[in-house]
């Protein structure tokens, strides 16, 4: 499958076969800095593309219909795409490398995996939920884990407790060192030391 955007029409070819086409004043749109789904909506949490994909191309220009059929079958265009990911490459299973551009993917709906992100009560009260955003692609590879270290939790009020995590795990677990707490013109923290599996002083 392909869809060409050529300023006037939205174009659709099926192995290498136009099949449709589409006036449209809108093309491609831009997202900057966030995070969309191959094969889904969103961040791959609804309207999922039943059916197999095995690579994704994007180019930065309207490829020719020639350029099409080309790759459909096996061929290149000669044009170049920005981004590129082939499904069938995973590095354990889970992430996703992008051949022309640099943009790393991840199977499933990213690192945002079952995470909470806000708590609500009945008057409308919340607590919101930031996560830790600084941890590189291979720290992530290699410990997934990382993804559920809290980074702040905020109260409707805009009070604020910010965690700092151990940077070995203790017992198996990523560990709280500290958190920072809420305080009128003051910084209070709480501190933890971890002495065994079994005892913990704060």
């Amino acid at each position: 499958m392909a869809g060409i955007y050529d300023g006037t029409n939205w174009i659709l070819y099926h192995n290498g076969k136009q099949v449709a086409t589409a006036a449209s004043t809108v093309g491609a749109q831009s997202i900057d800095g966030g995070q969309w789904a191959i094969g889904s909506q969103g961040l791959g949490e609804a309207r999922f593309f039943n059916g197999a994909i095995s690579d994704v191309q994007i180019y930065n220009k309207a490829i020719t219909a020639a350029a099409v059929t080309k790759l459909a079958t096996g061929g290149t265009a000669a044009s170049s795409p920005v981004g590129q990911w082939k499904l069938d490459q995973l590095v354990n299973n889970r992430t996703l490398a992008d051949s022309a551009g640099g943009n790393t993917g991840y199977v499933g709906n990213g690192k945002l995996d079952g995470r909470l992100v806000q708590i609500q009560d009945h008057n409308g009260l919340s607590v919101d939920l930031a996560y830790n955003k600084t941890f590189t692609d291979q720290q992530l590879i290699e410990a997934p884990d990382r993804q559920w270290q809290l980074d702040t939790v905020t109260d409707s009020h805009g009070r604020q407790a910010k965690f700092t995590y151990q940077d070995q795990q203790v017992s198996g677990h990523w560990v709280i060192s500290k958190i920072d707490l809420p305080s009128a013109g003051k910084t209070r923290s709480l501190q933890y030391t971890y002495l065994c599996p079994c005892q913990l002083a704060a």
